[in-house]
């Protein structure tokens, strides 16, 4: 396709083609406050054309789409307790696919969208599990009596990211993807969580509170290089590589409240994505 042509995608509408990166528009899905509870929206990668995907009293939020776009999994509350639900892109066909008593969050895709990984209490603590795309076959992959959370895949599928507290304070840890070979990244005096590699692999961006204030910092796979990015007095947090490459979507409330943002990997170029006086949050991009 070598023109500016409109491109139909199967559950996800009508996008304009992005000529630059021959590639439908990127779009950026996140949750705001401004219906006074939490709701899943959608937007262009720039910004633009808001569209929002739920609608009910409960809160529906940390939605991530699926590697081809057509699918995204969310977290709600409206079954009275924390479940993962998948919907299309548009937002139609919203179905929970973790049917627990338990509290299901923090799902992220496999590389090939047949898995999901996600923290869950199902066990009286929170660890990790893993399942397929539909919600069925969950499998543990952490055992341990602190708190396995926040878990996200290398762009291989072979390692996963997560967060833990089982070393006092939270830390970043590393494991392969069937839960062996469980490592500490960072040893921080403070709280370190909400991994997500980047697009090659090789490095991790996370949140950081060693400065005294939640920041965005980015490492080598192995936790060398520890780097903070944004080096701001204010609260930067819920970092979203972009699987293109080349920027991080997240929110701050550097200019007053909770809005979102994106900037290069090297902690330059900032973005304002959204201009909103209620709270916005947790940005994923689309592939």
């Amino acid at each position: 396709m070598g023109s500016c042509a409109v491109l139909t995608v199967v559950s996800t509408g009508c996008f304009q083609w992005d000529c630059t990166n021959n590639l439908p528009t990127q779009l950026l899905t996140f949750s705001t406050w401004r219906h006074g509870d939490l709701e899943v929206y959608r937007m262009r990668a720039d910004g633009s054309n808001e569209q929002r995907l739920s609608n009910n009293s409960a809160w529906d939020y940390q939605s991530v789409f699926s590697p081809d776009g057509t699918k995204i999994a969310f977290v709600s509350t409206r079954d009275g307790n924390e479940e993962i639900y998948v919907m299309n892109a548009d937002g139609s066909n919203q179905v929970n696919i973790t049917n627990s008593n338990a509290n299901e969050a923090h799902p992220r895709w496999s590389p090939d969208g047949t898995k999901i990984v996600f923290d869950t209490d199902r066990d009286g603590n929170d660890e990790i599990y893993m399942m397929n795309a539909d919600g069925s076959s969950p499998i543990r992959l952490t055992d341990d009596p602190s708190d396995d959370i926040m878990p996200t895949f290398s762009p291989n599928g072979n390692l996963i990211a997560f967060a833990s507290n089982r070393d006092g304070n939270r830390e970043i840890y590393i494991m392969n993807v069937d839960g062996t070979g469980q490592t500490r990244l960072t040893d921080a005096t403070g709280t370190d969580k909400e991994p997500v590699f980047t697009r090659d692999g090789t490095q991790i961006v996370f949140v950081s509170s060693r400065d005294g204030n939640e920041e965005i910092y980015i490492m080598g796979i192995d936790g060398s290089n520890q780097t903070n990015l944004s080096n701001h007095p204010s609260s930067d947090r819920e970092p979203y590589t972009n699987p293109r490459g080349g920027t991080i979507a997240f929110n701050t409330n550097r200019h007053g409240n909770f809005q979102l943002y994106s900037m290069s990997l090297n902690g330059a170029n900032l973005n304002r994505l959204s201009n909103n006086n209620s709270d916005e949050g947790l940005p994923a991009y689309s592939p």
